[in-house]
């Protein structure tokens, strides 16, 4: 469904069930989880946008207009849009709330952008949230990307959860979006 231009279509009755187990990472060094990866992924020859993008919410409003160029090469613009139309008409706040989607932290991408995807990352105390997976959900349904779950210095964890469960209230009627 494009948001550049006014459209018909009939919303289907539709689940998307996600089961996700955790990559483990163990570093011998201490220090910040985000930024240990960070190096992991560099020293693979990636190039990594750290916390400074905006790919889920208010894309146009970032503080980072040089990482927000990359994820406008790395992303067709028209599922960036539909995206950001889908977050704005469906979750009423901001991005950073339990009920709201979040992003992942990192956004990992060869430099020839032949490979892009995300990673979340967990320390060994810490979970997936409630607004962390309808974040994911909303980038695997819109942009189709992989998500990685890393684990650092601890045992993965799984999980599994159905989003959004999405049940017309009036399958008759047709939607304009």
């Amino acid at each position: 469904i494009g948001v550049t231009g006014v459209q018909t279509c009939a919303l289907p009755i539709w689940n998307m069930i996600f089961d996700i187990t955790e990559t483990r990472y163990d570093f011998d060094e201490a220090g910040n989880a985000e930024q240990l990866m960070q190096q992991h992924y560099e020293s693979l020859g990636y190039k990594v946008l750290n916390n400074n993008f905006a790919v889920v919410y208010s894309p146009q409003s970032t503080k980072h207009p040089a990482a927000q160029k990359i994820v406008s090469e790395l992303f067709d613009s028209h599922r960036l849009e539909a995206m950001d139309f889908f977050g704005k008409s469906v979750f009423p706040g901001d991005g950073v709330r339990e009920q709201n989607p979040g992003q992942p932290d990192l956004l990992i991408y060869k430099p020839d952008k032949s490979e892009v995807f995300f990673s979340e990352v967990k320390t060994s105390k810490d979970w997936l949230k409630p607004g962390q997976m309808l974040g994911i959900s909303v980038l695997t349904a819109f942009l189709g990307c992989r998500i990685e779950i890393a684990r650092v210095n601890g045992d993965p964890k799984s999980y599994r959860w159905v989003w959004p469960g999405l049940i017309p209230l009036h399958p008759e009627e047709v939607v304009q979006l």
